[in-house]
């Protein structure tokens, strides 16, 4: 547990609060999973369907699916192990997994109808394959598992420390080192019971995430990429060491707890010597298949240095040379330490002493901490990196005001930290967004669109770009950008967003006095030189404005047209229209009018019915029918202590 909190891929994660969402609840729906099947548990699996439920609301669906992956490999381990036991212990693996993958569903189903509608207009939809393995855990980066910055680091919103294989990004992506000393406590369960069910699979599973994690290095992907739905949805298959990180602590675990008691008497290969006498009585070997993995950590942690070395060397760069050869020495200072204190306990005839069950812990802390303090090592305040500067924000504030929006990315670079515009409450069109939808995309960065009407239709009245004269990114400001809400009167039906796009891009549109609709045909509209369209109220879900005109007109909302979005006038509701590719548009007559848009999600009532539904049905299990078959709540989680399978 220690090693898995301070391991790399919580340091790393540490700004990305809905993957710390799945990575925190996981081990415990796991947990939760086995003591169900073990103890033939309704309520244990319940707890961990609620459990896999709230993981999945974080936010963060590639862990999820790995956990799903993980609980359901769990249940064919116990379906393997039992089958010669009966039907019900075959048959309460399934029945297990079945309950709590129903029950997280119904809890999830809020979030995942909405989220399933965005991935389908997103560009996911059109995910490649080789889109699909861009952050593949390419071979030499399964260094870092030994030595975490043997390529350096990223820290900093703007650094570009990492030298190793593919982009910056992989720094954190990749990210996989949960400590030298975990690997070799790992090799103790497997030397001395790698026939014993559990480590069996736990070492199966650690081989099935590195393999998974390779990507298109290695041969799951490809297979999944075709034959399992969903997983053709994601990128970065690299973040599948996570599984192989679950099966290695866990080992490590096991390993740890066998250093409390004397080494096994015998072994698969033979390790006990009785007749090597010394003063304490039968002198063990340590086992062959103890020292060959001890003996591998060691080899490939110098491999994977001198392989990386001449990349780390070429970079030129002092603070990735100096992070690898002092990431170099901690690996080799913790496995002597580690190994030798392991050595020691195989050779003996009893438990290791406490004062060197101590040492380890605190080996292990050390060397994690030291990963982890130095990782996010920037030099800048968090408080004046976040806050950016009093003065820059209420400046942007005085010009970007309500109806309007700011770009603070340019080719070059940023100008400010990404998202930092949602932090400082300004309405930005740059960030990072796992499901971006296609055609904000297209709208945001297609240059077959002029980038100026661009600006105008997404209403950015300040612009970055490169100053090559002073050699930094400037803001400039764009004064014919459209504000959030507009009428036209010149109004034409297009049938595809393709022709859409076309004309956009047309030399000599004028995209200030002309809107483009997909539609059959287009309502009756004319210009209105003194027509208004006043926003009155602008919230996440409900956008309110008022217009007047003496003219039938279209009203131009700029915001992107996405199915939920509800649109009625003075309290008819009316049928909205996609305009200029990516926006919402609806008509209205003459006169004075007040337009309301409110987003209810398809399906979003019944997922929340269903949801309710479960929550209602196992409250009643538990409270009424669980105590009955000493399956109660209590029972549950004092189980979670006492079971030693």
């Amino acid at each position: 547990g220690l090693a898995y909190a301070l391991s790399g891929i919580f340091v790393v994660r540490m700004i990305h609060a809905n993957f710390l969402a799945v990575l925190a609840w996981a081990p415990l729906a796991w947990l939760f999973l086995i003591q169900a099947i073990e103890r033939r548990s309704y309520t244990a699996a319940l707890l961990a369907g609620f459990t896999v439920g709230i993981a999945m609301l974080g936010g963060a669906p590639q862990y999820s699916l790995y956990l799903l992956f993980v609980l359901g490999f769990t249940s064919l381990f116990y379906i393997a192990r039992d089958r010669g036991r009966g039907t019900g212990a075959l048959a309460f693996p399934v029945v297990s997994l079945a309950l709590t993958v129903v029950f997280a569903a119904t809890l999830f189903a809020v979030q995942y109808l909405p989220t399933t509608e965005l991935a389908d207009l997103s560009m996911r939809s059109e995910m490649t394959y080789e889109r699909s393995i861009e952050c593949s855990m390419e071979p030499l980066n399964l260094g870092t598992v030994f030595i975490p910055k043997l390529f350096g680091s990223a820290a900093g919103w703007n650094n570009r420390g990492y030298v190793g294989p593919g982009a910056y990004f992989y720094a954190w992506e990749l990210a996989s080192y949960v400590g030298v000393l975990p690997l070799l406590l790992a090799c103790i369960p497997i030397a001395y019971r790698l026939r014993t069910p559990w480590v069996l699979f736990l070492t199966g599973l650690l081989l099935f995430g590195v393999l998974l994690a390779l990507g298109g290095y290695g041969p799951l992907h490809p297979v999944l990429y075709k034959l399992l739905p969903v997983y053709d949805k994601f990128r970065c298959p690299g973040r599948a060491i996570l599984i192989a990180n679950w099966a290695v602590l866990l080992l490590a675990g096991i390993g740890a707890q066998m250093l409390t008691k004397p080494p096994p008497g015998g072994t698969a290969s033979g390790a006990t010597n009785p007749k090597k006498k010394g003063k304490g009585g039968a002198i063990r070997k340590a086992p062959a298949g103890l020292l060959a993995g001890l003996g591998a950590v060691l080899v490939l942690g110098i491999a994977f240095f001198l392989a990386g070395r001449p990349l780390v060397a070429a970079s030129g760069k002092p603070e990735a040379i100096a992070g690898a050869l002092r990431g170099f020495a901690i690996f080799l200072a913790v496995t002597a330490a580690g190994s030798g204190m392991i050595f020691v306990w195989a050779r003996s005839r009893k438990a290791l002493p406490f004062s060197l069950r101590v040492a380890l812990l605190v080996i292990l802390v050390a060397e994690l901490f030291a990963y982890g303090f130095g990782f996010n090592d920037g030099k800048v305040d968090p408080k004046t990196f976040y806050r950016m500067g009093d003065e820059t924000v209420e400046a942007l504030r005085a010009e970007v005001t309500h109806d309007y929006r700011v770009k603070t990315r340019a080719p070059e670079g940023l100008l400010f930290p990404r998202n930092l515009t949602v932090i400082q409450r300004l309405r930005g069109v740059d960030g990072y967004n796992q499901l971006l939808l296609e055609r904000f995309n297209t709208i945001h960065n297609d240059d077959s669109v002029p980038f100026l009407r661009r600006m105008n239709l997404l209403g950015v009245k300040l612009y970055t770009r490169f100053d090559p004269t002073q050699r930094r990114l400037t803001l400039v400001r764009n004064d014919n950008a459209f504000p959030i809400a507009r009428l036209f009167g010149d109004v034409r039906a297009f049938d595809s967003k393709a022709d859409v796009l076309r004309e956009l891009g047309a030399p000599g549109f004028d995209e200030t006095s002309t809107l483009l609709i997909e539609a059959s045909r287009a309502e009756p509209a004319r210009f209105d030189p003194s027509a208004t369209a006043e926003v009155v109220q602008w919230e996440e879900n409900r956008i309110e404005i008022r217009t007047e005109s003496s003219e039938p007109s279209y009203l131009f909302v700029s915001e992107i047209a996405f199915p939920g979005w509800r649109a009625e006038v003075d309290g008819a509701p009316v049928e909205d229209v996609v305009a200029d590719y990516a926006f919402r548009s609806v008509p209205v007559p003459a006169g004075v009018h007040t337009v309301i848009w409110t987003y209810m999600p398809n399906g979003f009532m019944a997922a929340a019915a269903a949801a309710l539904g479960a929550t209602a049905l196992a409250l009643l299990y538990l409270l009424l029918l669980a105590p009955r078959r000493n399956d109660s709540f209590p029972a549950a989680i004092r189980a979670l202590w006492g079971n030693e399978s």
